[in-house]
């Protein structure tokens, strides 16, 4: 029985990024830290998912809105660049990169739902302070499987 593989790849951008692979909703990938080094995990891992001709790969990453008023909107620079660095890679791969709401993967995802489905990251996992912007971008990546594989979050829940 040939089995699909569905690949989901979250990107929370930044100074510190975090970029989550979740491959049938089973982590790949788990990376925080630099932007530059974010950006080359994306664009190897598209090139390997390319090679061995997975074609259902999707990218989903925090969209920003920046705006000089207080307490609106932060003003991140680097974020809105690194976004649009991934926007850019993932259509160099022919592969859909949709710009997602941050209020809205928190709201699919809290941290008792990414510990239920045990992909909650710490801090010490991947060397940091926390694990803030993996675990963000690992809510991007179920808000994919939400939208393109409700079935399959539907099983990740056990529901």
């Amino acid at each position: 029985m040939l089995v699909s593989i569905f690949v989901a790849i979250g990107v929370d951008p930044g100074d510190s990024t975090g970029l989550r692979v979740l491959v049938n909703g089973q982590p790949a990938i788990t990376y925080q830290g630099d932007h530059t080094r974010a950006l080359e995990l994306l664009n190897s891992t598209l090139t390997s998912l390319r090679d061995q001709e997975v074609s259902d790969v999707y990218v989903g990453c925090e969209r920003f809105v920046t705006s000089h008023q207080p307490g609106k909107y932060s003003n991140q620079p680097t974020a809105g660049l690194v976004a649009a660095q991934v926007r850019y890679v993932a259509e160099s791969f022919e592969r859909p990169c949709t710009m997602q709401s941050p209020g809205d993967a928190k709201k699919l995802a809290p941290n008792h739902i990414l510990k239920r489905l045990n992909l909650y990251v710490t801090g010490q996992a991947v060397g940091c302070r926390d694990a803030n912007d993996v675990n963000d971008a690992t809510r991007h990546a179920l808000l994919l499987i939400a939208r393109h594989r409700a079935s399959l979050l539907d099983r990740m829940l056990g529901s």
